[in-house]
């Protein structure tokens, strides 16, 4: 609001400007745009680069609405990697033995997260989370499976769930 106002000022400008700053359909446009992003984030998409392009243009026009009305931007980098490292599998994330606060700064730059994701879908990205996720329960039932047989031709079996009791 401008400043000073006189006692002279009509009252319809001076609502006006606070309508302008404070208005319902401001309020509105804010709100609607905050939630194109939540489904963008949320929502099917073809690779990663599309995903952190959706989502960077969705944060360029919240900033200017709130730019405008607030005199501040309400969507920062990092919410947008927190955004996108909440929809990504956290196993090829975490998978080197990473930090929570190194992932992040490894994050920062759109190539490392294209770099680990390649151009796969978010439905291709989760079936490899999920075949990721089954062949390790796999492996732990075939070596379970594996050292029941060895020890059985070792003339060792299992009594009571343990193994290396004679049976």
């Amino acid at each position: 609001m401008k400043e000073p106002y006189s006692e002279t000022e009509p009252i319809h400008r001076l609502w006006a400007e606070i309508e302008k700053k404070y208005g319902v359909s401001n309020v509105t446009t804010m709100k609607t745009a905050t939630r194109k992003l939540m489904c963008v984030a949320d929502g099917d998409f073809q690779n990663v680069e599309a995903l952190l392009g959706g989502l960077r243009a969705l944060k360029y026009s919240i900033n200017s609405h709130s730019q405008k009305y607030l005199k501040r931007d309400v969507v920062s980098d990092d919410l947008l990697i927190l955004v996108v490292l909440g929809v990504l599998p956290s196993q090829r994330l975490w998978g080197a033995n990473r930090t929570a606060h190194g992932v992040v700064s490894d994050c920062r730059r759109r190539g490392e997260l294209i770099g680990i994701f390649g151009s796969k879908s978010k439905r291709d990205i989760i079936g490899m989370d999920q075949s990721a996720t089954s062949k390790v329960a796999g492996q732990s039932h075939r070596a379970t499976q594996l050292h029941r047989g060895q020890w059985k031709a070792k003339g060792l079996g299992l009594r009571n769930g343990s193994p290396g009791e004679w049976s």
